[in-house]
């Protein structure tokens, strides 16, 4: 009969095989248990393709094609294989084991162009430039973005559709701020001051009455059209009711 001793120690084998076992079961990882994140199925999946080969081991492209373009035999597609990285050709011949040949062709093209493309994004990764790799909002094309804000690619559509959206943007902060929608402000028309000046001159101590009669008298004084007198005696005439607005809040 066995000791108690020995029974101890076939217990402890037993429970940390059967630990083990559920550790490295997919899909009961204990990461989730200690808190922390998991890859997802496709992260995980390029994790396992890439570590197939060595890092800085460099593979043929196309390893099964012939220079006459014949069909290899078993044995020298099984001699092809073996020439490979042992993790790399072990996954292969256990494709071939269960499939057919032309399966362990497309998972070496596979491992081949994740290996390829998760390489060349950890250099971009290491170098921070792969921060600036956006999809573009409008048109949905990957292109680099100039500055870290920008979301809309250099194209004129979607320029144009960025600048819209920067416009919206700040109209909707500035009625949030000031409680009320922007307003342009009233550009200045010329002669302006010119007309000022006159009109003092004619009326100095009386009420302008605004008529076509003294518009003429203005435009020709100041040697413009009626029109564009008439423009800025509105622009006067509005700023000087502004002007009052402002001091009936002020008191």
């Amino acid at each position: 009969m066995k000791s108690n001793a020995e029974s101890r120690q076939n217990s402890n084998k037993y429970v940390f095989a059967e630990t083990r076992a559920k550790t490295l079961t997919p899909g009961k990882s204990s990461l989730s248990k200690r808190g922390l994140k998991e890859p997802s199925e496709e992260m995980a999946k390029i994790i396992r393709l890439v570590n197939l080969v060595p890092k800085g081991v460099p593979l043929p492209r196309k390893p099964f094609d012939t220079e006459d373009e014949r069909e290899l035999t078993r044995d020298e597609f099984e001699a092809r294989i073996q020439l490979l990285p042992p993790r790399l050709a072990a996954y292969l011949m256990g494709l071939l084991s269960n499939k057919h040949w032309w399966a362990v062709v497309l998972a070496y093209d596979e491992v081949y162009s994740v290996r390829e493309v998760f390489y060349g994004l950890r250099r971009l990764a290491q170098t921070k430039e792969i921060q600036y790799l956006r999809e573009c909002r409008n048109c949905e094309q990957m292109f680099f973005a100039g500055r870290e804000t920008q979301v809309f690619c250099p194209e004129t559509s979607c320029a144009s559709q960025a600048k819209k959206k920067r416009q919206e943007k700040w109209l909707a902060g500035y009625e949030e701020k000031h409680g009320h929608a922007y307003r342009q402000p009233q550009r200045k028309p010329p002669h302006v001051e010119k007309i000022r000046r006159i009109m003092k001159r004619l009326w100095p101590n009386t009420f302008f009455e605004r008529n076509y009669e003294n518009e003429k008298e203005i435009a020709a004084q100041a040697d413009i059209t009626v029109k564009q007198c008439q423009v800025a005696l509105d622009y006067l005439t509005s700023a000087q009711t502004k002007k009052r607005a402002k001091t009936a809040r002020e008191r």
